[in-house]
């Protein structure tokens, strides 16, 4: 009977792993999120304070951790046309990796995950009712190989009934 009460257990047990590996997941997200967003925001701030083509290219050759220089032909061009163009190409490429870190939390993987907790529960459950009905609950002469055994045998016919007529 222990062990069809611990399947039994294993049902709140899913549940609880299947909450928590949730939210960590969305904790990880939102985490990812925030670093991003603190590098995409200094970086703005530069191209946004600079005041000549030249001046922008040192100040993004100064940023620690970033490697990015002006192309040869954005040096002749007008500073508002290339700070619009970085800009862009930036919010292009944070958008990319938003999406990419929102997809880990997508319907579909939560959908799937929801499939795999209802699969352990309903196997959880049969486990539990086959355990309990295998279970003695008081002193037997039969042990359960012999009982598993007049089972196996009944449902096979090989053990014939007794007739009723005299």
């Amino acid at each position: 009977m222990a062990a069809a009460i611990g399947f039994l257990l294993l049902i709140p047990l899913q549940g609880f792993a299947t909450w928590k590996a949730y939210t960590e997941a969305k904790t990880n997200q939102q985490s990812q999120i925030r670093q991003a967003n603190r590098r995409v925001a200094p970086l703005k701030r530069v191209i946004e304070s600079a005041t000549s083509t030249a001046d922008l290219q040192q100040k993004l050759s100064g940023l620690q951790g970033i490697r990015l220089q002006l192309a040869p032909e954005d040096l002749s061009r007008p500073l508002a046309e290339v700070q619009k163009s970085i800009i862009a190409s930036l919010e292009r490429s944070h958008n990319l990796y938003f999406d990419r870190i929102s997809s880990t939390t997508a319907p579909t993987q939560i959908w799937a995950a929801l499939q795999n907790t209802a699969r352990t529960l309903v196997a959880s459950i049969g486990f539990f009712i086959g355990f309990a009905a295998g279970a003695q609950v008081g002193p037997s002469p039969l042990t359960l190989q012999e009982r598993m055994s007049g089972w196996g045998q009944s449902l096979f016919g090989r053990r014939r009934r007794r007739s009723r007529r005299p």
